[in-house]
């Protein structure tokens, strides 16, 4: 059995106080998020329970992985592949934040679309659509790297992809129908999730 770095002193402290920093505001947003959430449980589509289910589930596997499938565990460059991931949970959490100060108060936890809700286009968003989604994925891929296990690895990936894609289809809909023109010119002119490539 290989003992996760994260558990191991002193590499578990910047991963805890990483990850203290990166989910205490997503909790608190999410939290805020509830109080209005009924109201637009239609555009929601049920997308962030979705998310949430892939993110615990992924997240519990991961650990799982990461504690009793040494077959999977990174072999070479250990410590190495551990820094990666605390860079891309910071480099995630970075990039949240701003997608927070971006949109202000239009950024919520469930999908919530009002008519006369501008098209925010300055920042991350004059590129991507869903920059806070990029950000989460990365956060999530950072934390499997942080195991150091291929399996947690990819357990991680995998409930934020399918999470944030079934999110996607649910928001962009809810745009289209709400915003309508301008928002389906914002997305000719703009990736979803990657700069100039996806």
């Amino acid at each position: 059995m290989i003992r996760p770095l994260i558990f191991v002193w002193p590499y578990g402290l910047p991963f805890w106080i990483l990850y203290g920093l990166v989910v205490v505001p997503e909790i608190l947003l999410q939290q805020k998020s509830n109080l209005t959430a009924e109201a637009h449980r239609a555009q929601d589509q049920g997308s962030v329970r979705v998310i949430h289910i892939a993110d615990h589930s992924s997240l519990l596997f991961a650990l799982f992985a990461s504690v009793f499938v040494s077959g999977t565990s990174v072999a070479v460059g250990r410590h190495s592949v551990f820094v990666v991931g605390l860079m891309a949970i910071a480099g995630g959490g970075l990039l949240r934040r701003h997608c927070f100060r971006m949109l202000g108060t239009f950024f919520t936890g469930t999908i919530q679309v009002e008519k006369n809700q501008p098209i925010v286009e300055r920042g991350a968003y004059r590129y991507l659509r869903h920059p806070s989604y990029t950000g989460g994925f990365l956060i999530s891929t950072g934390i499997g790297l942080s195991l150091t296990n291929w399996l947690s690895v990819g357990s991680m990936a995998l409930g934020a992809g399918v999470g944030y894609l079934v999110r996607v289809r649910a928001e962009e809909a809810a745009m289209l129908e709400t915003l309508g023109e301008s928002y389906r010119l914002y997305m000719d002119r703009t990736k979803r999730f990657i700069p100039f490539l996806f």
